[in-house]
């Protein structure tokens, strides 16, 4: 979801979160309540969503979480070092 919330009031909602690419990634078992929490901030700090998206992680995203790098930016790191 391509919002620019505040991270305390998503670290307030008790979410697992990181920015990425322009947005912010959470990671929620529930989906539906996380959206839904997320429609009631975005209409109560007036915020229109460029993007909203559900997904189960990609290997990229999974990396991301882990090192706080893109796999694509790791692997030319790497190049440049062989």
């Amino acid at each position: 979801m391509n919002l620019r919330f505040n991270n305390k009031t998503l670290t307030n909602l008790g979410y697992d979160f990181v920015t990425y690419q322009g947005g912010v990634l959470v990671k929620t078992t529930k989906p539906l309540d996380t959206l839904e929490d997320l429609a009631k901030l975005s209409k109560k700090e007036s915020l229109v969503p460029q993007q909203l998206s559900l997904y189960r992680p990609r290997l990229e995203d999974v990396f991301f979480q882990l090192t706080g790098t893109d796999l694509r930016d790791q692997l030319q790191k790497n190049a440049l070092y062989e």
